[in-house]
């Protein structure tokens, strides 16, 4: 049991699971209230349901700076997430949004 205790999380994989949810509707037209209604209150439910179990405090923990070591990996990571992301709208324009939204939940982080 949590109860009065206190948790540190990473927010990382809060993040990426609720990003990973909804990744169509993020990268939609509307995809600004989408990200504060859906995306962030994903956050803010999982928070309330810890306080909730009687934890105490409740501490995000996010990814601190990036290892100049892995500079080709996130460089190779980042041009993947921006071609899925071409290839999402593509397929979303098409009307073929079950294979889109393939595409837009490989752009999340």
């Amino acid at each position: 049991s949590f109860s009065g205790g206190r948790l540190a999380v990473d927010a990382s994989s809060w993040l990426y699971k609720s990003a990973y949810s909804c990744a169509e509707r993020l990268n939609g037209p509307n995809g600004e209230q989408v990200c504060k209604d859906q995306y962030c209150g994903y956050m803010i439910r999982r928070i309330e349901s810890l306080l909730y179990a009687g934890v105490s405090t409740v501490t995000l923990v996010f990814d601190g700076v990036r290892v100049p070591m892995k500079k080709e990996e996130n460089e190779n990571r980042k041009s993947k997430r921006r071609k899925a992301l071409e290839e999402g709208r593509r397929l979303r324009m098409e009307g073929r949004h079950r294979e889109a939204d393939r595409m837009f939940q490989s752009t999340a982080f």
